[in-house]
């Protein structure tokens, strides 16, 4: 290996040792030590690549192994989960049953205690035991009898017409999206609760039935809108018993609160509120991943990252979805996913096109997976962003060193 080759990369290793020392998570993460680590195996054996080489020192070693075993603990625990929910779960078709009416009984349960009816017509099912949810999608002209229990109190309705649901047994919460002409029918002190809803969107003709009276209820003729980037069809309404009269109202959603009444009537500061309390769940989240990656729990933090990431509305600071993306594709890389963290890298960039962290990744990740041309153009993008960053320059160098090498290797074959 030549001097100038050590000088080279000794002077990398010693940049990477100095940002390791001063920049945080936000910064940096583990890009830079990854390209560090790197530094160190090519000084040991030039033909290696970044995230492909299998000579690694004892402590590169151990945190390999560490990792090996927080993804094992993480896909055990999520396949045992999977397990145990397809174990209770019992889905029922067009097929299933030949008979036009059919009780779900305990023996007819056979220990299950999820259900779904899915793409049935005409046929009535009767409840007599007790579930822990129900859900009932893509039915037609079928009528559903609720005498016993629903653990959650919760039944959801989609993508159904002419469905009758008839309640026996106290369900404090329907969900009906994207359906039409359906019917609910609560029977005497079922529908009288402070939490009781009948929660719709994108539903057309449905009728709930409480306590002799009636409300006929349709998204397009009761208001439905849209806002923001949520559709007409996403636009909730809920059914409630209030002050002894059944009504329906658009609903709005605070936190873990929900509201009735149109939110253009509700005080401005209605919306500062729920941008508050969203801000402070992205932010708790955001936090939570942070401390996960600097404990080296990298599956851990992806999943805190992920859960930010979901919460994330337009009302809130633009910079809290590309950070959270850039955050969890640093995660990926260290646990060596590089497509995934990819993805996240162009999401980040996508939401914000002169994020610069988000392009330094985007070039790392690029680089792990040997796609040596396409890193030096995203860290040339970096440089033209903010031709200062030393980061970015020396990782294009290091770049275009293994695309000299490439071209070289391929026109000697």
């Amino acid at each position: 290996m030549s001097k100038l080759h050590d000088a080279k990369y000794n002077k990398w290793d010693k940049l990477a040792t100095e940002l390791d020392e001063k920049l945080d998570i936000e910064e940096v993460s583990n890009d830079y030590q990854e390209l560090r680590g790197c530094v160190k195996r090519m000084n040991a054996d030039p033909s290696t690549s970044l995230g492909h080489d299998t000579a690694v020192l004892s402590s590169a070693h151990a945190a390999e192994n560490k990792k090996a075993e927080q993804i094992a603990l993480l896909k055990t625990a999520m396949s045992k989960q999977k397990e145990m929910e397809d174990n209770l779960k019992l889905e029922i078709s067009a097929d299933t049953d030949s008979q036009s009416t059919v009780t779900i009984d305990a023996d007819y349960l056979k220990g299950k205690k999820v259900l779904t009816l899915r793409s049935i017509s005409s046929k009535v099912y009767t409840l007599e035991s007790s579930l822990i949810k129900v859900f009932i999608e893509d039915c037609e002209g079928l009528t559903v009898n609720v005498k016993e229990n629903v653990i959650t109190q919760h039944v959801e309705i989609s993508g159904c017409e002419g469905v009758v649901v008839n309640v026996e047994k106290r369900c404090s919460t329907i969900q009906i999206d994207l359906s039409k002409n359906c019917t609910v029918n609560y029977s005497p002190s079922t529908f009288n609760g402070v939490d009781d809803r009948v929660y719709h969107a994108g539903t057309s003709s449905l009728t709930v039935n409480y306590s002799g009276q009636t409300v006929v209820c349709d998204y397009e003729k009761d208001g439905a809108r849209q806002r923001g980037e949520q559709s007409k069809e996403e636009y909730q309404f809920a059914v409630f018993w209030k002050e002894e009269k059944l009504s329906n109202e658009p609903l709005t959603r605070i936190g873990n609160k929900f509201l009735t009444g149109d939110i253009k009537d509700e005080p401005e500061a209605l919306t500062e509120t729920m941008k508050l309390e969203k801000l402070k769940e992205v932010t708790q989240h955001k936090e939570e991943g942070n401390e996960a990656f600097k404990n080296g729990e990298y599956a851990q933090a992806v999943l805190f990252y992920t859960l930010g990431v979901e919460k994330v509305t337009p009302l809130l600071p633009n910079d809290l979805y590309p950070t959270l993306l850039s955050n969890r594709s640093a995660c990926f890389l260290k646990l060596g996913h590089h497509e995934k963290a990819l993805k996240d890298a162009n999401d980040c960039v996508t939401a914000s096109p002169e994020n610069v962290k988000g392009l330094f990744r985007k070039g790392v990740s690029l680089h792990a997976m040997g796609e040596w041309k396409e890193a030096c153009e995203v860290l040339t993008e970096c440089l033209r962003l903010e031709p200062g960053n030393k980061q970015a320059k020396q990782a294009r160098q290091f770049a275009e060193v293994k695309l000299q090498m490439d071209m070289r290797k391929r026109m000697g074959a």
